[in-house]
């Protein structure tokens, strides 16, 4: 390391110094936003959060940045119901199947990534955070759902969200299939 000892003084420190906020920035990731890779468009920012709970098929418990725990909704997709009480209302065909099959794929503790979309908006009428769900596998919660006949693609008021026409050939390949809810709850 002969040329490095050449360098003068004050640039090996500012080198260091530079060199100590990358390390302190990258160990503090957990809470940035991070690029994830847009199967249509590209790149796209996604907020890293923890899973608290699962509430129902397309409803999450997570633990925010900042120590707030929020409700998030996944956009593009609805799930069968699940008996929530106090209330009366009994679970609905395939709802407790696709509130397990979240649980599998998010168990509590499992980081997520959170993708904003800007047609949806940032949360629903009842406070829920609105948003994409990545998987540490790289993949969206919603399609391994749809794919597994689930959930059913949904789209609110005639929103063109992201990943519409990926969800819709997932759904459509579950009916085709008689998959899950498909075959069970619902004719093809």
């Amino acid at each position: 390391m002969r040329v490095f000892r050449d360098v003068p003084l004050r640039i090996r420190g500012a080198t260091l110094v530079l060199l100590c906020c990358v390390v302190v920035s990258g160990c503090s990731a957990g809470q940035a936003q991070v690029n994830t890779p847009h199967p249509t468009s590209g790149i796209t920012t996604a907020l890293p959060v923890e899973v608290v709970s699962v509430i129902d098929g397309d409803t999450l418990r997570v633990q925010m940045p900042g120590d707030a725990v929020k409700k998030v909704r996944v956009i593009g997709i609805d799930t069968p119901e699940i008996a929530h009480p106090p209330d009366s209302d009994p679970a609905q065909c395939y709802g407790p199947e696709a509130a397990d099959l979240t649980a599998q794929l998010v168990p509590e503790g499992t980081v997520i990534r959170l993708e904003s979309d800007p047609v949806a908006g940032e949360q629903d009428r009842y406070g829920r955070r609105l948003a994409h769900v990545w998987l540490p596998d790289g993949l969206l919660l919603s399609r391994h759902l749809l794919q597994a006949g689930a959930a059913r693609e949904f789209t609110y008021q005639g929103q063109n969200y992201s990943y519409r026409s990926e969800f819709r050939s997932d759904e459509r390949a579950a009916r085709a299939n008689a998959t899950g809810l498909w075959g069970r709850c619902e004719r093809p």
